[in-house]
């Protein structure tokens, strides 16, 4: 197990201006449990994904495999689980942590027909790998 970043004690501040908001800025929201990203460390280094969540202070966990992922998701609290990989590997995925995970499921998928699929699947979010 990869587990990266320092751990905060923040929990998910609410949305609102404040005083603090108007001298210093929006502040970070920071999660109190980890990212899991389900795919291949590659994929999350080369993204730019990695180094975007330790500039802002989030901790992540990952899983190259399928059955890795699904161990990670019964035996520690996540803020997010993200996959990353080709169709078949979403799939299998999606089923091993869907259910373990209590946490938001997010897909990073580039064909736009496979949307409304992993939705039914369970997914909450799908996103592209680049922005439009």
């Amino acid at each position: 197990m990869r587990l990266c970043g320092a751990m905060s004690t923040t929990a998910w501040s609410q949305t609102r201006i404040g005083s603090w908001d108007a001298a210093m800025g929006a502040r970070p929201i920071t999660p109190d449990e980890p990212v899991l990203l389900v795919g291949a460390d590659a994929w999350w280094e080369t993204s730019g994904l990695e180094r975007a969540m330790t500039t802002v202070g989030w901790t992540w966990m990952s899983a190259r495999e399928v059955d890795r992922a699904r161990w990670l998701a019964s035996i520690r609290r996540v803020a997010l689980v993200l996959v990353a990989g080709d169709s078949t590997f979403r799939r299998q995925a999606i089923e091993a942590v869907r259910d373990l995970a209590g946490a938001p499921l997010a897909v990073i998928a580039d064909d736009p027909d496979e949307v409304v699929a992993l939705i039914s699947a369970g997914v909450d979010l799908v996103v592209p790998s680049t922005e439009p």
